[in-house]
């Protein structure tokens, strides 16, 4: 950590030397030796425990943390989703801002895959949904709700229930498999994870055709990038509190 953070701090001065009040934003893809493989291990618990210590340096200087995952795997398997998965949730909990290559890559970077993206993106949502928490609040509760049930009807007919089941309490899976064994089986043969993202993959490559911008948006997009940038810049401090 001492070292990830002491060649940040001096890119960081070369970058202000060349040109003072540059927007900088911290950054480390730093892991941990497999002392067994003498291998970078990317994907170990002790490299996340890295990049979460220097998400919490990076607020100390007032700057963002873009963080980066590389999970060990070769294969869009069980290996690969336990080290994205721990990966983007201890950046997630840490407060990383940006996190890059995560979606796609396998040993340590060297390979993709389209179905690790597809996968990584299930994963991604389902971070997503933890980090906005439960709500709480009396309405979302429905003590109400519960007294106009009472013992002899059911809950899910009432107003409340059909609203909070098709709301924002419930994040909806693009690619995991619910269903018992049974169905699981007449749907998709028992196909794994693995397997449906390769069909999904095939699906969107068959079936999805881009629209491409014209020169004059891409031009605007430009300038509305350029301009969040700034803001987000000027406004680091009053987000960083909230």
């Amino acid at each position: 950590v001492v070292e990830i953070n002491a060649n940040v701090l001096a890119a960081i001065a070369l970058a202000q030397m060349k040109h003072s009040g540059a927007p900088c934003i911290y950054s480390s893809s730093s892991g941990i030796l497999d002392m067994r493989s003498l291998n970078f291990a990317g994907s170990a618990p002790e490299s996340t425990l890295l990049h979460m210590a220097s998400v919490q340096l990076a607020h100390h200087y007032n700057l963002p943390y873009y963080g980066a995952n590389t999970p060990d795997s070769k294969l869009p398997d069980a290996q690969m989703g336990y080290e994205a998965m721990q990966h983007f949730m201890g950046l997630a909990m840490a407060g990383c801002n940006i996190v890059h290559v995560a979606i796609g890559n396998l040993e340590m970077m060297s390979l993709a895959s389209f179905e690790a993206c597809l996968i990584a993106n299930e994963m991604l949502g389902a971070t997503y949904r933890f980090l906005e928490g439960m709500d709480c609040s009396p309405e979302a509760i429905g003590l109400e709700a519960f007294k106009e049930v009472g013992h002899e009807s059911r809950f899910l007919e009432t107003a409340h229930a059909v609203k909070y089941c098709r709301g924002r309490e419930r994040w909806e899976s693009k690619l995991t498999d619910r269903n018992n064994w049974d169905t699981w089986m007449q749907k998709t043969g028992g196909k794994d994870m693995a397997q449906r993202a390769n069909e999904q993959a095939q699906k969107i490559l068959a079936e999805h055709h881009p629209e491409y911008v014209t020169a004059e948006q891409a031009k605007e997009i430009d300038r509305i990038a350029q301009a969040a940038q700034k803001w987000f810049v000027e406004n680091w401090e009053q987000l960083k509190s909230k």
